[in-house]
């Protein structure tokens, strides 16, 4: 999601952007930081939500991350 890096909005949160994965024409997957982890949630589709962790091991299907 390389527009993150221009849609932050503050040190917590950032715009929402498009989720490539799912062909989006209107931006519905939002980035904010809870605690010391910054997470993803996907209000068009919550199962691709969670911290960027568990998000790159669904994309890449890597488990020995």
């Amino acid at each position: 999601f390389p527009e993150l890096i221009n849609a932050r909005r503050n040190d917590r949160h950032c715009e929402n952007v498009k989720n490539h994965f799912r062909g989006e024409r209107k931006a519905s997957l939002s980035c904010f930081k809870k605690g010391e982890m910054w997470r993803l949630y996907d209000h068009g589709d919550p199962d691709f939500s969670g911290d960027m962790f568990s998000i790159y091991k669904l994309l890449k299907q890597e488990y020995d991350f």
